[in-house]
C-alpha cells in the first residue's frame, strides 16, 4: 500500500527574498476604481437549485476562509440555464459581500476560483474581479491585497446592515492601495502563490489520506458480524468552567470544521469564552451533534475545549482510535444519527440512538493490522496539519511585509 509523502515545505520554500527596508518611493497611491471593477452576480433561480454534483456549484459566502482563500463548502449546485458570461473559470478572483456573521469574519475578502474540474458561478452577492488597466495592476497581486488589514478595516468601516452585514462594488473600488509596478506585482504574487500552492498539496493529501482510510475499513469490514456503536464508543463529558479555561487554550467550535468531512479547517482560541465547555484530548474523535447532516468531524493531534454541541469520542477496549474515526467517517453514521435526531430545523443527534447503531467491524486477527494501517495514516495527516499551520502562519506574516514594500522580491526571481 502506497502511504501519501509528507512534503518537505522547508525546501520548496527557500525563496529568494531579499530582506531590507526601504522607502516605497516607486509605489504609486492608486484608487483601485483606476485599476480594476467589481462585477455583480446573478440571482440565480432557487427553483433550479439542487446538490447534485453533476451540474455547477453556486459560489456562495460559504466558499471563502477567514483571512481569504476559497474553501469548499456544502454545494449548492444549479440545474437551470444561464448565460455563459456568469461561469467563472479557473483563476478568476472573486470577493465576498455578504457576510452573516457577528463579525463580519469573511466580509470583503477574497478567493481564487481552483482549477479542480469542478465548475462554479457567479451567484448573487458575491463580486468578480475584472482588471481594467492590467500595465498598472496584476489580478494575482490584487487577489493577495484584497486579503491586507487596511483594506479589510476600509471595508468593515463602511459596511451595512446589523445582523447580516453588506458591502458593495464602490467601496471596494473606493480603497487606495500603493501599487509598485507591474513586475513587481507579479513576483509578490508568486512568492506568497507558492506558499499557497504547498498549502493546497498538503490538504489534498490529508483528504487522500482519510478517503483511503475510509475505503480499508470499509472493505475490511463487509460481512463481518455486527456489534452496537456504544459497545465500541463512549462519549466523554469532560465538562469545564469558562473561568478554568487558559484564555491561550485552543478552542473548536463548529464553525471551525469543514463539512461533508473535511475536517477541522481552523482553529481558534478560548480567549472571550464565557460558558462551560467539553476538554478533549489528542486522538479523541470529535463530531458536531447539532446538524449531524452536515458530517463535521475530525480526530484532532493536540488537546483543547469544544463547543458542547461536539461529542467527544473515545474507543472502548474493542478497537482503536483510527478504527473509531473511520467508523464515524461512514455516511452511514450520519444517517442513523439523522434517523434518531430531535427538531426539525436544528436537529441534534441523540447519544442513546446512536449507541444503538449496529456496526459491522473487522475479524479480530485482522483488527489490529487494520488499526495500526489507520493510525499510521492518521499520524501522517497530522503531520501535515502541521505543515499547513506553519505555512499559514508565515504566509499570513509575510504577506503585509510584502505588500507595504518593507519586504521585496529580487528582480531575478522567476514568476512561475
Amino acid at each position: 500500500m502506497a502511504l501519501p509523502r509528507v512534503v518537505d515545505w522547508k525546501n520548496a520554500c527557500a525563496l529568494p527574498l531579499r530582506l531590507w527596508w526601504l522607502l516605497m518611493t516607486s509605489w504609486a497611491p492608486t484608487r483601485l476604481s483606476e485599476v480594476l471593477s467589481i462585477k455583480h452576480g446573478f440571482a440565480f433561480a432557487g427553483a433550479a437549485f439542487s446538490d447534485d454534483l453533476g451540474f455547477p456549484t453556486l459560489m456562495t459566502p460559504g466558499n471563502f476562509s477567514v483571512g481569504g482563500g476559497f474553501k469548499e463548502a456544502k454545494p449548492k449546485t444549479f440545474v437551470g440555464e444561464f448565460s455563459p458570461e456568469y461561469l467563472l473559470t479557473p483563476g478568476d478572483v472573486v470577493v465576498t459581500m455578504t457576510d452573516l456573521s457577528r463579525s463580519a469574519d469573511t466580509l470583503g475578502y477574497s478567493a481564487t476560483i481552483p482549477n479542480n474540474g469542478r465548475n462554479y458561478l457567479h451567484n448573487q452577492r458575491i463580486g468578480k474581479v475584472v482588471i481594467i488597466d492590467d500595465e498598472r495592476a496584476d489580478l494575482g497581486f490584487v487577489s493577495y491585497l484584497l486579503r491586507g488589514r487596511e483594506y479589510r478595516h476600509h471595508v468593515v468601516a463602511g459596511a451595512s446592515g446589523s445582523t447580516v452585514k453588506h458591502t458593495s462594488p464602490a467601496r471596494i473600488e473606493s480603497f487606495v492601495a500603493k501599487l509598485p509596478r507591474v513586475d513587481e506585482q507579479r513576483r509578490i504574487a508568486s512568492v506568497l502563490g507558492t506558499f499557497d500552492d504547498l498549502i493546497e498539496t498538503n490538504l489534498t493529501q490529508i483528504a487522500s489520506s482519510r478517503e483511503l482510510a475510509h475505503e480499508l475499513f470499509a472493505r475490511a469490514a463487509t460481512d463481518q458480524p455486527k456489534i452496537p456503536f456504544g459497545d465500541i464508543a463512549t462519549l466523554v463529558r469532560d465538562g469545564v468552567k469558562a473561568a478554568d479555561i487558559a484564555p491561550n487554550a485552543v478552542y473548536l467550535a463548529l464553525d471551525n470544521f469543514a463539512t461533508d468531512g473535511g475536517g477541522i479547517q481552523s482553529v481558534g482560541t478560548a480567549a472571550g469564552i464565557d460558558s462551560s465547555k467539553l476538554r478533549f484530548h489528542a486522538g479523541d474523535v470529535l463530531y458536531g451533534r447539532l446538524r449531524p447532516y452536515f458530517r463535521k468531524y475530525d480526530r484532532p493531534g493536540y488537546e483543547g475545549v469544544c463547543s458542547t454541541e461536539i461529542w467527544v469520542l473515545r474507543p472502548r477496549a474493542t478497537v482503536g482510535a483510527a478504527t473509531l474515526e473511520a467508523i464515524v467517517s461512514q455516511p452511514a453514521f450520519t444517517e442513523f444519527a439523522m434517523a434518531g435526531s430531535g427538531g426539525t430545523r436544528m436537529p441534534r443527534a441523540n447519544w442513546n440512538h446512536v449507541a444503538t447503531m449496529p456496526v459491522a467491524l473487522p475479524s479480530h486477527g485482522e483488527r489490529d493490522e487494520l488499526d495500526a494501517v489507520l493510525e499510521e495514516l492518521w499520524t501522517i495527516s497530522v503531520n501535515l496539519h502541521n505543515e499547513v499551520a506553519e505555512l499559514t502562519r508565515a504566509r499570513d506574516e509575510l504577506l503585509p511585509l510584502l505588500m507595504s514594500g518593507k519586504v521585496r522580491v529580487e528582480e531575478s526571481f522567476e514568476v512561475a
